[in-house]
């Protein structure tokens, strides 16, 4: 599946419009709407981290994830450092 389709099913599977999905992850919306056109290739590293924060902001809002509320803060530390640009500093899960 390439980084355009991968795109359009997270964009589904999160259930906002293209203009919500850029302001959610702070890219400027004509910049999605090409990589969407098919007119610039989105880096697969950036696509991955968009994944990432989704499904972490995920199992954070989840009443039933069974997270103490200290690894729920936690999580949420890290997604926020991943969005401010300090991804390096925490290891995937499962890696």
């Amino acid at each position: 599946m390439s980084t355009q389709e991968e795109l359009i099913q997270l964009k589904e599977n999160i259930g906002m419009s293209w203009k919500k999905l850029s302001e959610y992850y702070g890219i400027p919306y004509r910049t999605v709407q090409d990589w969407y056109m098919g007119k610039r290739r989105m880096p697969e590293y950036l696509l991955r981290l968009m994944v990432y924060k989704y499904e972490m902001e995920k199992l954070v809002r989840a009443d039933e994830n069974g997270f103490t509320p200290t690894e729920s803060k936690e999580l949420k530390r890290r997604i926020d450092d991943i969005t401010a640009g300090h991804a390096r500093r925490h290891r995937l899960i499962g890696e």
